[in-house]
């Protein structure tokens, strides 16, 4: 080996060798982890970045991505660490973050993950300068929708350059859908889907209306949890369009999702409601976190002034 030829050799050979991922993938794929190891070994720090670009390329066409970036659980930490640690520049960053989402279309969690930490990298005005952003966006916001598992869309609707969707005349839609999903109820989501112009677009983008539908009755009683620690099964009834009979089934859901913690009383026909989700995180929630705060100070106050004052004297 030459090693003093690496540095002009390995890109070029790295790109030839990621051309065809269908072809000898496993043996590519060593060769492109040894040439990634040997440009790391040898000093060549400045290539290490275009070389795990194409890697992630590559492990994402020939389903390897394990082989770069670890465990499904832990490729959103790994990337972190890279960027901290290797002192990406913003640049580098949005092309990370954007390869690492490119590689996850089937996972939800990773994808959504990925998509906060890239869409927090664009200003607004990017929008209409990346038809890719726009696409990605559109990707990002649409996999969350759909997902049966992701429930906090706050974030995602608060970044600036999501929330471009509502100035978008064909995309208006997904803008005002994805702000019923992280604030509004189960009723705001039906009068979106009444429209025909919205029920238009939700068949053109595969949105279940079924499936949101229920994913907001399952967000609207965390909504009706954080008004009332104690909600009748009349109450849940209405605000979830349902039948009396199939409140428990619902409060069940919720409590399996995780989404609330709650006790059923069905002689009384009442669940009480110890512990809420947070749909999104504002200025009302930081209220209610200092106030819970300030009353857990104040009980540890008297629970020690009480101590002081039982002591036995000497």
């Amino acid at each position: 080996m030459q090693w003093q030829q690496l540095a002009a050799c390995a890109e070029p050979l790295a790109k030839q060798l990621a051309a065809q991922p269908e072809e000898l993938a496993e043996l590519k794929c060593s060769l492109l982890l040894a040439l990634y190891a040997a440009v790391q070994q040898h000093g060549e720090l400045e290539l290490r970045f275009s070389l795990l670009l194409t890697l992630v390329r590559f492990c994402a066409a020939s389903n390897s991505l394990s082989k770069v970036l670890g465990p499904l659980d832990g490729r959103v930490e790994r990337v972190e660490r890279w960027v901290g640690e290797w002192e990406l520049s913003g640049a580098q960053q949005k092309q990370l973050w954007a390869h690492v989402l490119d590689a996850h279309p089937d996972d939800d969690r990773v994808l959504h993950e990925c998509a906060l930490k890239y869409f927090a990298l664009h200003e607004a005005a990017d929008y209409k300068a990346s038809a890719e952003l726009r696409a990605r966006i559109v990707k990002a916001v649409l996999t969350t929708i759909r997902s049966p598992s992701l429930f906090r869309c706050d974030e995602l609707s608060q970044a600036a350059v999501v929330q471009q969707l509502e100035g978008d005349a064909e995309l208006a839609p997904l803008h005002k859908l994805l702000h019923i999903i992280a604030r509004d109820t189960y009723a705001e989501f039906l009068a979106f889907a009444e429209v025909a112009a919205h029920q238009k677009f939700m068949t053109k983008h595969a949105v279940p209306v079924q499936a949101c539908g229920d994913k907001m009755r399952l967000l609207t009683l965390v909504s009706l949890g954080h008004a009332n620690k104690e909600l009748s099964y009349e109450a849940v009834a209405k605000a979830l369009h349902v039948e009396h009979s199939d409140v428990e089934n619902w409060v069940m859901l919720a409590i399996g999702n995780g989404l609330i913690t709650a006790k059923m009383d069905q002689v009384r026909e009442v669940v009480a409601v110890s512990m809420c989700a947070e749909r999104d995180f504002g200025l009302k929630q930081w209220e209610r976190l200092h106030t819970s705060l300030t009353d857990w100070r104040d009980s540890i106050h008297s629970l020690l002034d009480v101590l002081s004052k039982s002591r036995p004297t000497a």
